[in-house]
């Protein structure tokens, strides 16, 4: 991030929200939100808002209720708030081929188009179900969201019709900011291999260390560098050290913010302040929808992939002063999936639940769950945190 020199600033923490289900629906305010804060001058050139979510999964149970605008009408609002909404699309999207859920996930264009409608406008296509159902399929994802964008204002990376393209970035132009965002996956299932998707094998010292060169290339031709990187031990709460390390080493390179997913799990996140510039680092957003918690029982919910069923929205704000853009704030709207009994799994902030008529044995569990929650969702890096 091109960033004047500045002495460093006081820190202060915006207060955590009110106990979550205590609230109401109301608009997002510094009241209601997770968040980390650098105080600054008043003398702002431009603002930028970025809101980061998890994968957008196709279970059976997503791809069989409709319509599928109602998955994100819970949470249109609150994405209206940023600039870039950026998601992981972990399916392919090949109308020539049945629907299908897990393993191999494939999904109708319609079920992205109601991700874009609600306001998403930025996708990451590089995970390890983008080889899924073959090569040609993979292409015709890649053909399918390039349609959806026709008359959408809309970015996506992680697909590329030719080998050559590999590891080039895309160019988001907006607010006077030019971002780059390059998004790249650690494997494809059954381990093919295919130079048309970006795969950096977290086996291979080799190819970490190409990606690291590679990032210190790109980050040089813009403002912000976003790179979105699907990888890591699913369903793992904790960090492993090697990811812990490698994107610290990616952070070093020129990445300003680091998205992660592909443990289906909220991970701590940090802020970083490296030569003069603030950075961000989301080891892992979680899911923003899924079905793997369709059969939990709210009242012996024990299950393995429990965390499954919620993750969050992280906003990030920049601005532009004395010619570079910064971090200056970081915040976190948690959500939930909710097994809505007309439209099946949806998506619902936490703090509007209380609101919804579900029952009081529901409600217990999802205070239960945003306690388990809430721990990640508190910045653990140089900005500190405050409880």
């Amino acid at each position: 991030m091109t960033v004047a020199k500045t002495k460093r600033l006081g820190i202060f923490i915006v207060p955590l929200f009110l106990a979550l289900l205590a609230t109401g629906s109301t608009p997002i305010t510094s009241t209601n939100l997770l968040s980390s804060r650098r105080t600054e001058p008043d003398t702002v050139v431009s603002t930028l808002t970025m809101v980061f979510s998890g994968d957008i999964m196709a279970h059976d149970v997503n791809l069989s209720r409709r319509p599928y605008k109602n998955i994100y009408a819970g949470i249109r609002k609150y994405l209206a708030y940023a600039d870039l909404r950026f998601a992981n699309l972990e399916f392919v999207v090949d109308p020539a081929s049945p629907n299908s859920g897990y393993p191999r996930f494939n999904a109708p264009p319609k079920y992205v188009s109601a991700a874009l409608d609600a306001g998403f406008n930025v996708l990451s296509l590089a995970n390890n179900h983008s080889h899924d159902i073959g090569a040609a399929s993979m292409l015709q994802t890649l053909r399918s969201v390039a349609l959806l964008g026709i008359g959408r204002d809309i970015y996506y990376n992680g697909i590329h019709f030719q080998p050559e393209e590999q590891f080039t970035q895309t160019i988001i132009r907006r607010n006077g900011c030019k971002i780059g965002f390059l998004a790249v996956t650690s494997f494809l299932n059954k381990l093919v291999t295919d130079e048309r998707v970006n795969v950096v094998p977290f086996y291979r010292k080799w190819a970490e260390e190409a990606l690291i060169d590679r990032v210190q290339a790109l980050a040089k031709e813009v403002d912000v560098f976003v790179l979105s990187y699907h990888g890591g031990v699913e369903y793992a709460r904790e960090i492993p050290a090697w990811k812990r390390l490698f994107f610290r080493r990616l952070v070093q390179a020129g990445v300003d913010i680091l998205w992660s997913h592909h443990p289906h799990v909220v991970q701590t996140w940090e802020t970083l302040e490296f030569e003069g510039s603030q950075k961000l680092i989301l080891y892992s957003t979680g899911n923003l929808i899924s079905g793997q918690t369709w059969n939990i029982n709210p009242a012996d919910p024990f299950s393995e992939r429990l965390g499954t069923g919620e993750g969050a929205l992280f906003y990030v704000e920049l601005i532009l002063r004395d010619g570079g853009w910064r971090i200056v704030r970081t915040h976190a709207v948690p959500i939930a999936n909710y097994q809505d009994p007309d439209y099946g799994m949806v998506v619902v902030p936490f703090k509007d639940l209380p609101s919804m008529k579900i029952s009081d044995i529901w409600k217990q569990y999802y205070r239960d769950r945003y306690e388990e929650l809430k721990g990640k969702l508190i910045d653990t890096g140089s900005w500190g945190f405050d409880l």
